[in-house]
């Protein structure tokens, strides 16, 4: 289970080769199309990955909902077409369906793993279309709107990692067809590994993704 990588494909880009297969096997899951317009619900590290995956599928509307400014704009750096931060509109789903002239999103991905994002996903759903739950979401059991999902024909996936795509990952990387160097937003020597772990969880708002260099 070892992937040799590509002479052009640095380490930092290596350690972004796992979560870039979360991201790719989510758009695999949902079938994201050439031309789709997708709803990411979560920028972080595997919202963003996701959001390179659906690009690189062509989807050609790309929304991304977060509350933290810095990884709503790392998301626009890295092709997203629309930011929703629900904290600054008066209602994210209202918003989002502006944005999709009131017909919703064939595919909603959910990465985020909160409660309310859950929730949201049937809201903003094309009919017809396909939810993929990636985030895991703090308690085991959410109240959803099952009757709204029956009425528009929708269907919920759900994935758990990643199936045999690190090939396609390293691929995909070696070959420029995306890009994952922009996620990282932090790089921390060896030597301070214990300062790039405290750093992380007492920075949240400014950390997108932080590496440590071997």
């Amino acid at each position: 289970m070892c992937f040799k990588l590509p002479e052009n494909v640095s380490t930092m880009e290596g350690a972004l080769v796992e979560p870039l297969a979360v991201g790719l096997h989510a758009t695999s899951v949902g079938d994201v199309k050439l031309g789709d317009t997708v709803v990411i619900y979560g920028s972080g590290c595997i919202g963003l990955v996701t959001l390179l995956s659906a690009k690189a599928r062509g989807a050609s509307k790309i929304i991304v909902v977060d509350v933290l400014e810095n990884r709503l704009k790392t998301a626009l750096k890295l092709g997203a077409t629309h930011v929703v931060n629900p904290m600054q509109v008066e209602d994210a789903v209202k918003t989002i369906l502006e944005l999709t002239e009131g017909k919703g999103a064939q595919v909603v991905i959910e990465t985020a793993g909160a409660v309310a994002t859950v929730k949201q996903t049937v809201h903003v759903l094309k009919t017809g279309g396909t939810i993929v739950m990636v985030g895991m979401a703090p308690k085991d059991e959410i109240d959803f709107n099952f009757a709204k999902l029956m009425a528009k024909e929708g269907v919920v996936k759900t994935i758990f990692r990643y199936r045999n795509l690190y090939p396609v990952a390293i691929n995909a990387i070696s070959s420029g067809a995306i890009n994952v160097k922009d996620i990282v937003s932090h790089e921390f020597d060896f030597q301070d590994t214990k300062k790039a772990f405290d750093f992380v969880v007492n920075n949240a708002k400014d950390v997108v993704k932080a590496v440590i260099k071997i």
